[in-house]
């Protein structure tokens, strides 16, 4: 779910127009139910009677996700509340293709908008939980399935 949202931004998905969009996928929606989500787990975490198992790097990657996915749902909202509708999904596209070919540039249309600080601060935190990400529990899930089936042949 984290990687669709985002999907869009490489190219045109017509698949994603059933819910009528401009920029962000479900117009923000999706987000807040992925951060109530997060909230979730990370309260389960403190309550559940099995605690003793969780480990600080586990508090550690669902805040980060947490702060991803809420500054990233934040941009949106942000975005429709100072009336910054002349920002285009173009804006993004620039903006991501720079941090992908390493050369990071952001648009004076980016840099201007009420929302740029959410996007750096969404940007910021999906970086350290990219960083962050191969020395945790859950990497263990996507090596899991290769690793199977390189040992059963």
């Amino acid at each position: 779910v984290l990687i669709i949202g985002h999907l869009e931004l490489f190219g045109e998905i017509s698949f994603f127009q059933i819910i009528p969009h401009e920029v962000f996928l479900g117009k923000g929606f999706i987000g807040l139910i992925l951060t109530v989500s997060l909230l979730f787990f990370l309260f389960r975490r403190f309550v559940s009677p099995n605690r003793e198992l969780s480990v600080p790097e586990d508090y550690y990657l669902l805040i980060l996700l947490f702060l991803t996915v809420l500054f990233g749902s934040q941009m949106d909202w942000a975005r429709r509340w100072y009336e910054y509708g002349d920002l285009s999904i173009e804006d993004y596209r620039s903006y991501l293709s720079s941090l992908l070919y390493l050369r990071p540039e952001l648009s004076t249309n980016l840099t201007f908008s009420g929302h740029s600080f959410m996007l750096v601060l969404h940007v910021f935190f999906a970086n350290l939980f990219l960083i962050f990400f191969p020395f945790s529990k859950i990497m263990h899930s996507f090596l899991a399935l290769p690793v199977n089936k390189l040992r059963r042949g």
